[in-house]
């Protein structure tokens, strides 16, 4: 009997052990990690005194230490506005081709706003995950203006395709645009 106790102990000791490394182990892969993955942004990209379009873009922070990372997230918002605020004020365009982005430069100016607002020695750099470039005037063929037969953008001639019915004069008379004229009232 005594024996059986002094191994159903061990055995116990054992898995306690045992339970105790995995559980260190899962804290461990729990720590917060040094990258925290920034909110996208919107840049406008300008071809002289004219917008052509919207650069969206994914972007994330690397910081030097997981205690860098947690003041990253602590500042996230400031951070964030700080980005759209930089963007606005300069482009981030390409100098030959405000379509494309310059990827260095954008990453360099956002590193150095973040390490800004947190601190210095904070942030090791910033890169870029995603880009996507939309034209503010898709071409004809397939974007979201679809040129029609009487040159309406954006409507398809949906009558001559039998899909929608032709409006009765009350129904096109309420879809007309509301003037500030008052109506005429006659003599009394």
């Amino acid at each position: 009997m005594r024996m059986r106790r002094i191994i159903a102990f061990l055995v116990t000791a054992v898995l306690v052990a045992a339970g105790a490394a995995a559980q260190a182990e899962g804290q461990k892969k729990q720590a917060p990690p040094n990258e925290v993955k920034m909110p996208f942004l919107i840049a406008p990209a300008n071809k002289g005194d004219t917008l052509i379009g919207f650069h969206y873009i994914a972007t994330k922070l690397i910081a030097v230490s997981p205690d860098a990372a947690a003041k990253v997230r602590d500042k996230l918002a400031f951070i964030q506005d700080a980005y759209v605020r930089d963007v606005y004020r300069a482009p981030v365009g390409a100098a030959a081709d405000q379509t494309t982005v310059d990827k260095a430069a954008l990453c360099n100016r956002l590193a150095a706003i973040a390490a800004r607002i947190v601190g210095p020695r904070t942030v090791a750099k910033v890169v870029v995950l995603d880009l996507k470039y939309a034209p503010i005037h898709p071409s004809p063929g397939g974007g979201l203006f679809t040129p029609t037969q009487n040159g309406a953008p954006g409507q398809a001639n949906a009558q001559e395709n039998g899909k929608n019915p032709p409006k009765s004069a009350a129904a096109a008379a309420s879809e007309r645009p509301a003037t500030s004229m008052p109506p005429k009232e006659g003599k009394h």
